[in-house]
């Protein structure tokens, strides 16, 4: 049997992928893509898809963290540190802001982005 992405868990790479980019590149909630896998025929609850989510970035940070680093190291970055919006549907279903920093890199290399911050707290501000 191939190893799964979640020790002891059922999902695959591609469920656990489709899940992620319906999340946070289509903007779905879970409740929502909790309905669209019940019309399909599965039933996924939105505690279930939340534990897969957060599971599922605990494996990514490696990976974030060194977009994070190729991001810091380059000639150029441009930083953008607005405030933003969280929905009522997250965080216990408190609307609010969330500080951070947001930076982009200039080169010539692939567009990648690194947010910095935390929910509700203080903005992150590079040292000179």
């Amino acid at each position: 049997m191939p190893s799964r992405p979640i020790e002891r868990g059922r999902p695959g790479l591609g469920l656990l992928a489709h899940v992620l980019v319906s999340k946070y590149a289509d903007h779905l909630p879970l409740y929502r893509l909790s309905q669209i896998f019940e019309r399909e025929g599965l039933n996924l609850d939105r505690s279930t898809l939340a534990d897969w989510i957060g599971k599922s970035t605990a494996l990514l940070e490696p990976l974030a963290n060194a977009i994070g680093r190729h991001v810091l190291a380059g000639q150029a970055i441009f930083a953008d540190g607005e405030p933003s919006r969280r929905h009522a549907f997250e965080n216990d279903g408190e609307p609010g802001e969330d500080a951070g920093t947001q930076y982009r890199q200039d080169g010539d290399s692939a567009s990648l982005g690194l947010w910095s911050g935390r929910p509700g707290g203080r903005s992150f501000r590079p040292r000179k």
